[in-house]
């Protein structure tokens, strides 16, 4: 008998990144994006800072890494890659 395939839901980068801050909001994080070339060199396209100061908490951050380990996305759902716009 041939193994059921699981659904894979592709879902678009600012789903994903409403859902991460919205979660992140309780600890006081929120997920940024890198706006110009220079910072993007120097941070990442994502990196994670704290609400109230600003603090870098993390840079070169991946959005779908951030977001599995933050229980945001379900095993089934993906970061639809082709909606990220560098």
């Amino acid at each position: 008998m041939p193994k059921k395939q699981e659904p894979r839901v592709e879902l678009p980068e600012q789903t994903v990144t409403v859902r991460l801050n919205r979660k992140l909001a309780c600890e006081d994080l929120r997920v940024r994006k890198a706006r110009s070339g220079r910072s993007r060199e120097a941070l990442g396209l994502y990196y994670l800072t704290t609400i109230k100061s600003g603090d870098l908490v993390e840079s070169h951050a991946d959005l779908e890494e951030l977001a599995r380990r933050f229980g945001t996305l379900k095993p089934f759902e993906h970061l639809d890659r082709s909606t990220v716009k560098t």
